[in-house]
C-alpha cells in the first residue's frame, strides 16, 4: 500500500529541499541557479500563469529490480535490493537579471534497501 497522500508530499518536499544544486541564491557557490523540474520530457517547464505540471509519463526514470550491490554511506555498507534513477534539470541563471542561460541536468538516485520486498 503506498505512503498516504499528505507524507508523499512531506518527503518530496524533503528531497527538494536538500537537493545542494538548485535554488542556489548564494554567489559564492557558483551561479545562481532555479527549481528542480522533473518533467524533463517535455521542451520546458510550465511558467507564468501556467502552473498544471505536465502528466507524469513526462517523468524519465530506470529502474534496477535486481540490484545485488552494497552502497557505501558514511563509510558503513548498506544492501540495496532495489535502485531508482530520476532524470531532472535545473536552470543556470544570469547573475544580475535572472534569466536562464542553459539548464543542466541530473539524475537523482534513490536506493532502497531490503529483501526487495520478500
Amino acid at each position: 500500500m503506498p505512503m498516504p497522500y499528505e507524507m508523499a508530499q512531506d518527503l518530496g518536499n524533503l528531497i527538494n529541499e536538500v537537493n545542494p544544486y538548485t535554488e542556489n541564491k548564494q554567489p559564492l557557490r557558483g551561479a545562481p541557479t532555479g527549481a528542480m523540474d522533473i518533467y524533463t520530457g517535455v521542451e520546458a517547464p510550465p511558467t507564468g500563469d501556467n502552473k498544471q505540471p505536465p502528466p507524469r509519463s513526462q517523468i524519465r526514470l530506470e529502474t534496477d529490480n535486481k540490484y545485488q550491490s552494497d552502497w557505501l554511506f558514511k563509510g558503513q555498507p548498506h544492501r540495496v535490493s532495489k535502485a531508482v534513477r530520476i532524470r531532472y534539470r535545473f536552470p543556470v541563471l544570469d547573475a544580475p537579471g535572472g534569466n536562464v542561460l542553459y539548464w543542466t541536468e541530473d539524475y537523482l538516485l534513490i536506493g532502497f534497501e531490503g529483501a526487495n520486498g520478500g
